[in-house]
């Protein structure tokens, strides 16, 4: 899906724009576009495969390994919805399982109750994070038009005084 040149970069540089620049990226914007489409593409195939291989297939393909590299990249966004939905997935995945138990009622009623319980925990935790990053882009951008308001007032104060000069 990613070029040789730019796979290497990004190893490398560990961030998008500065395996642009040292690629010497003539068109970041359509290369993004085109990268991004391709990824969607990959993760919709890839989903695709898992839904209709063989379990034979499928193990060859989707090794613990990868699994566990791919899972650990997406936990390690900062996006907490991101993490909150992975979470969310898989607790629904244990939980299914523990339901199917068959005559061992005593271990599953507690253990669905677990995790519905830590899936609520990851659900509030990753509002309260949205709510704080929400708090801070707003602060950040009343700092930046204050900021921005202060130098046009300096700059009308400083025009004025030179009219006055005149």
């Amino acid at each position: 899906m990613l070029s040789k040149a730019l796979r290497k970069q990004l190893i490398e540089q560990k961030m998008w724009e500065r395996a642009l620049e040292r690629k010497k990226d003539s068109n970041s914007s359509q290369t993004w576009r085109r990268t991004r489409d391709m990824a969607k593409l990959a993760i919709t195939d890839l989903s695709l495969l898992v839904s209709t291989l063989p379990e034979d297939k499928r193990s060859e393909l989707f090794t613990a390994e990868l699994s566990e590299k791919l899972f650990k990249a997406l936990l390690k966004t900062e996006d907490a919805a991101i993490v909150a939905d992975i979470i969310h997935e898989g607790l629904l995945v244990f939980e299914y399982g523990y339901s199917r138990l068959e005559g061992k009622k005593a271990l599953r009623e507690p253990a669905i109750r677990i995790l519905r319980e830590a899936d609520a925990i990851c659900s509030a935790m990753a509002e309260k994070v949205s709510a704080r990053d929400t708090i801070r882009s707003l602060a950040e951008d009343n700092l930046l038009m204050l900021h921005g308001r202060k130098r046009s007032r300096s700059r009308q104060e400083t025009l004025k005084k030179q009219s006055l000069k005149s």
